[in-house]
């Protein structure tokens, strides 16, 4: 998850413990994915890390005491152990896998070093900028298979991005700007909503331009991208409006409006993640919760 705004707390990414801050420096996310401990699946040699071998080690030597803890504890410690050594095995199986030469990727190019360490922001020039960083970096490390999922936020509700000849924020504008009697919208409001889609076709473009096979990136992955409210002025919970772009290697249909009165948005991401052959039958809690995708768009 990153942000473009330069503040950690703008983020959507959250568990139960509460929502995780979003990484906003470029230089650190780069440096996380390509920094020293990336190894080049195209390499024509391979060495593996000396640390991840000594934690693997300890890791297998604690759970050889296991069978001897397990004798001298009770039925509840013992289902709190399981659960321990659960994720303990959990992180072994990666660790073997960072241990093993990965297999060749021809898509896969480390990107242009990155300078930017993240700072505030309020011009949605600035944020743009950054977001055009952590797009490069988001589609190499995809490429690489460094991950399987990557979140971007722009904005957060209390904005403070706002135009370079103007001093009033976008936030300020979706209480206060009228709506156009003529267009019957909100004009500035718009113009933020359009600068920053510009970047996602930017960023599907970037994924578009990588081929793997006879295919794109994008061809493999589905990329979704919302606003937080439907009419800016009201803050509207109606009428989100979800875009997708990609068919998940053809698990999910393109090409199609398809309104939904009065339904839940959870409805849309339990339809993508099932496209994307994620195990879940049931998204969302309480009136967002779900059982069924939305007709039609699963191929």
């Amino acid at each position: 998850m990153v942000a473009c705004e330069g503040d950690p707390k703008s983020t959507w990414t959250a568990f139960a413990s509460g929502k995780q801050p979003s990484e906003v420096s470029p230089l650190a996310l780069y440096t996380r994915i390509f920094g020293p401990e990336y190894t080049d699946p195209n390499a024509a040699t391979f060495v593996p890390d000396p640390e991840t071998m000594v934690r693997r080690s300890v890791l297998s030597g604690v759970s050889d005491e296991r069978a001897n803890l397990d004798k001298w504890v009770g039925t509840a410690d013992r289902q709190k152990l399981d659960y321990y050594f659960t994720a303990l095995r959990s992180l072994e199986q990666k660790l073997d896998i960072q241990l093993q030469k990965p297999a060749p990727l021809p898509a896969c190019s480390k990107p242009d070093e990155v300078k930017d360490d993240g700072h505030p922001v309020f011009l949605a020039t600035d944020a743009m900028a950054l977001h055009d960083l952590f797009c490069q970096i988001m589609a190499h490390a995809m490429a690489c298979d460094q991950t399987r999922v990557a979140s971007l936020n722009i904005s957060q509700g209390m904005t403070p991005l706002r135009r370079a000849d103007d001093p009033t924020t976008h936030h300020s504008y979706t209480h206060e700007e009228p709506v156009d009697p003529k267009l019957g919208y909100q004009v500035k409001c718009a113009w933020f909503q359009a600068f920053y889609f510009q970047g996602l076709v930017r960023y599907a473009q970037l994924l578009d331009s990588i081929k793997e096979g006879d295919k794109s990136l994008l061809d493999h992955m589905i990329l979704m991208a919302y606003t937080d409210h439907g009419a800016p002025r009201l803050h509207s919970v109606r009428n989100y409006p979800f875009i997708t772009i990609g068919n998940g290697n053809g698990r999910i249909k393109t090409g199609m409006h398809l309104p939904t009165p009065g339904d839940t948005t959870a409805r849309v991401t339990l339809t993508i993640q099932q496209a994307m052959g994620v195990p879940v039958s049931s998204w969302g809690t309480a009136s967002n919760h779900v059982t069924t995708p939305i007709s039609g768009v699963l191929a």
